[in-house]
């Protein structure tokens, strides 16, 4: 094997890792509390997510560089793959709560109103990127979470201050991660599977898939945390 092919495996080990290196120095409060409810929201979401990256797959909207796998395989996609889509919400997760040490969690009054309008504007947005299949199903997929999370009072984290802030340093993380990924490439996409808009070498639709990944993921997360 050629070292590249261990590349998108390094950096899933370092995502992996780095929670706990982290808390190290941080010393993050009942980590084995925060071990045990990830995994329980992973065998509700992970599971979730990973079929649908292995939809995309199979579509051939995402296609994956075998230069950067070692070639073991889990169904249609790449071990290292499978191992991403776990290492990378545990250690947005593991952000969520260093944030937490920081800012006082703080509730938010929004009424649904505000949920309604970005359900009501991703639905429009599915619609008229409707030839772009990639980009619709992202939007249709940000227009049932905005729903879905309009239905939660106490236990919505949409409605805290720590989430905004730790959307922000997510966004932050992903660019930086996202960078990686499609400039290597490790990932590339199918052109009329998206709009044609990047950042860099990053299609502007990612950004709202990634959004949304770790939405559904911390959202599940803090009801498990809440109960």
């Amino acid at each position: 094997m050629q070292p590249q092919q261990y590349y998108f495996l390094l950096l899933s080990i370092v995502l992996l890792i780095a929670p706990f290196a982290a808390n190290l120095y941080f010393k993050i409060p009942s980590v084995q509390r925060i071990l045990l409810n990830y995994v329980k929201t992973y065998s509700v979401v992970g599971t979730l997510i990973t079929l649908l990256v292995s939809l995309l797959v199979s579509r051939g909207d995402l296609q994956l560089n075998t230069k950067f796998t070692t070639g073991l395989m889990l169904g249609n996609i790449p071990m290292e793959l499978c191992l991403f889509l776990f290492a990378a919400p545990f250690a947005s997760i593991a952000l969520y709560e260093l944030i937490n040490i920081k800012f006082t969690e703080k509730r938010i009054a929004l009424d649904n109103t505000f949920f309604y309008l970005f359900a009501f504007t991703y639905a429009a947005l599915a619609l008229i990127f409707s030839a772009h299949a990639l980009t619709s199903n992202i939007f249709l997929l940000m227009t049932i979470l905005m729903i879905a999370i309009s239905f939660f009072k106490v236990k919505n984290v949409f409605l805290t201050k720590n989430f905004y802030i730790y959307s922000i340093f997510s966004l932050i993380t992903f660019i930086v991660v996202a960078l990686i990924l499609t400039g290597s490439p490790f990932i590339t996409h199918t052109k009329n599977a998206v709009t044609g808009f990047y950042l860099g070498s990053i299609p502007f639709e990612q950004f709202f898939f990634a959004f949304f990944v770790s939405s559904v993921f911390l959202t599940v997360y803090y009801l498990f945390k809440k109960r």
